[in-house]
């Protein structure tokens, strides 16, 4: 009896252990039972460790706090899909699509990503330890605050404009990627390997660069406001136009890098330097006043290839710890990587003249007065007409060396030009913006549509326009007809001269600076200006976004912004050949234009379009030669 009894209580346990091991099986083989279309499913805190996922459609599903460790999900789609606080360690993600998938504080260290799309997808805080992201299809959009990606591999990647504030990067590999315009303030890359990376534009402050390579990296346009760059390799690199205010360049090795216009010097700091990073926004002001004041260059290394700006050499000689031996009068005119050769200004003679459009007149009177300060002997003249007539002077009347353009030239120019056995070379040298700016205190227009704008300039009252708004008047304040700023407002918003003259409660005048600062006293007012004159105001007024998009670097430079206006400059082939004084001021001008734009209160011209407009100029000179 006994017997019988433990034997039955053994066949009972066979039996027990038998269903375990097939529902094992089963969960294995097909881990979720909405496989292979969970689109939607919530699966939240699940465990799926080992689970086989591949090709499962898994858009928009719920995968929070999921343990994923070993998965497979291969092909798999997480398109949308909520993956926040999981663990997917040593996970397979090759060929997946990731698009919009949100993966922040999730632990992806060992993941492969293979193939996989990430564009858009959200990854803040999430601990990529040693990942290699170089095969992945696309990493377009992607979010990536606080992340962890200590020694991971992002060589010849494409991150440009991505958002890496506050990330860990200590080692990381991004050799040879793109970083121009992303945003990697606060970040840690401490012995990171950037050499030959594009970061032109990029945002910089306050990071930890100890000991990183940059070596022939481009940093044209980017700012370094407060970083420790302490030890960084810089040979070959490009630091034209850079913001280092208050950086600290212990140690670093400068030899064979271009620093043309670039400031170290708090005395140099512009709004805009500012005015774009919310991280100085976060800064107390006895904190951010500690920024400035930790400039420090003592120990670098440089050779003569390194050309220190004249105007501030004492204060350099302090940062420094040495006195400076600087060439007064020399220019060495490298942009962009192309030699356009060494330009002493002392050594032309002959006039320059110039005329057209007074969008370009500040950048370049600003930079004809450092091309006569270094030397220059002969006359230069700059008129303020139009764009259209001046180009057919260049052509026709053959009495223009230079045109200041606010626009392309037309196909009936350029056939005008051929006409005349002229061929003209157009060199963009910068880019300035309309803004559309309000009272601090207006709490209801934060974005407006175009043809939202063209109402608001011709409507009699706030509510007219919008019935959710005031039902008070509006009151405008615009630039005097035949501005270029207001030519350039009319065209993009699709208003009249006759309609923004002949509106209620409008003030015009030449002045925009002063329209600025009456709009400050202004809570119902409303004002369309450049972008200097809106830096002249930056405490007393604020911009609005103009089709959803704001006017600033990024945006600007990527042209999302529909205010944006590059600026050019024109010269005739067959001038240039002939009187060398106008090549040598154009080769000066390219090297210039950056640091005079942020001097001016316009947007810098990037890396890309400098090293265009100078490989025009090259080719231009190269033809002219060979006639």
């Amino acid at each position: 009896m006994i017997v019988r009894l433990i034997l039955w209580r053994l066949f009972q346990l066979t039996v027990i252990i038998g269903a375990l091991v097939v529902v094992s099986l089963v969960t294995v083989l097909n881990p979720v039972r909405c496989a292979p279309d969970c689109m939607g499913a919530d699966l939240a805190g699940s465990s799926l460790n080992g689970a086989n996922l591949s090709e499962v459609n898994l858009v928009e599903s719920n995968l929070a706090r999921t343990t994923l460790e070993r998965a497979a999900l291969a092909g798999a789609d997480l398109s949308g899909s909520s993956v926040t606080d999981a663990i997917l360690l040593n996970a397979d993600l090759s060929g997946t699509e990731l698009v919009g998938a949100n993966f922040s504080n999730s632990d992806l260290r060992g993941v492969t990503l293979f193939g996989a799309d990430l564009s858009g997808a959200n990854l803040s805080g999430a601990n990529l330890t040693s990942v290699d992201l170089r095969g992945a299809v696309s990493l377009h959009g992607l979010l990536l605050t606080d992340a962890l990606l200590v020694e991971a591999n992002l060589a010849q990647t494409d991150l440009s404009g991505v958002d890496l504030s506050g990330s860990n990067l200590s080692g990381a590999n991004l050799s040879g990627a793109n970083l121009s315009g992303a945003n990697l303030s606060g970040a840690s890359l401490s012995g990171a390997n950037l050499s030959g990376a594009d970061l032109s534009g990029a945002w910089l402050n306050l990071v930890d660069l100890t000991g990183a390579d940059l070596t022939g990296a481009s940093l044209a346009g980017a700012t370094l406001i407060g970083s420790t760059l302490a030890s960084v390799v810089f040979n070959g690199a490009n630091l034209s136009g850079v913001a280092a205010i208050g950086a600290n360049f212990d140690g670093a090795d400068l030899r064979g890098a271009t620093i043309s216009g670039a400031r170290f010097l708090v005395s140099t700091i512009t709004d805009l330097d500012l005015q774009v990073d919310p991280l100085f926004a976060a800064l107390r002001e006895n904190e951010f006043n500690q920024v400035l004041r930790n400039a420090r260059l003592k120990g670098v290394r440089f050779d003569d290839t390194v050309v220190w700006s004249p105007d501030s050499k004492t204060a350099l000689e302090s940062l420094l710890g040495f006195e400076l031996v600087l060439p007064v009068t020399t220019e060495v005119s490298d942009v962009g990587g192309i030699d356009l050769g060494t330009v002493v200004p002392a050594r032309y003679e002959g006039a320059i003249a110039m005329a057209g459009s007074a969008m370009v007149y500040p950048l370049t009177r600003a930079i004809a007065d450092k091309f006569e300060a270094a030397g220059y002997p002969g006359t230069l003249s700059i008129a303020i007409t139009d764009t259209g007539s001046s180009l057919v002077r260049l052509c026709e009347a053959r009495d223009l060396d230079l045109v200041n353009a606010g626009r392309l030239i037309t196909a009936e120019e350029r056939a005008i030009c051929a006409e005349n056995a002229h061929e003209p070379v157009g060199l963009r040298v910068g880019t300035d913006a309309v803004v559309v700016v309000v009272h601090p205190r207006n709490e209801f227009l934060r974005n407006a549509s175009l043809d939202e704008l063209r109402r608001i300039f011709t409507a009699k009252n706030w509510f007219d326009v919008n019935p959710r708004w005031p039902r008070q008047p509006i009151e405008r304040f615009v630039p005097s007809a035949g501005s270029s700023a207001r030519t350039f407002f009319e065209q993009t918003v699709g208003v009249t001269e006759e309609e923004l003259s002949s509106a209620s409660n409008t003030i015009m005048s030449d002045d925009m600076v002063a329209l600025g600062a009456a709009l400050a006293n202004t809570p119902y007012g409303i004002a369309f200006l450049d972008y200097a004159a809106f830096q002249a105001n930056i405490d007393a007024i604020q911009t609005i976004r103009v089709a959803g998009v704001a006017a600033n670097y990024q945006n600007v430079e990527a042209g999302r912004y529909i205010m944006a206006r590059p600026l050019y400059l024109y010269a005739d082939t067959a001038t240039l050949r002939r009187k060398p004084q106008v090549a040598a001021f154009i080769a000066f001008y390219l090297r210039q234009a950056n640091a005079a734009s942020q001097e001016i209160g316009i947007f810098p011209p990037s890396e890309t379009v400098l090293r265009t407009s100078a490989a025009a100029l090259q080719t231009a000179l190269a033809t002219d030669a060979n006639k």
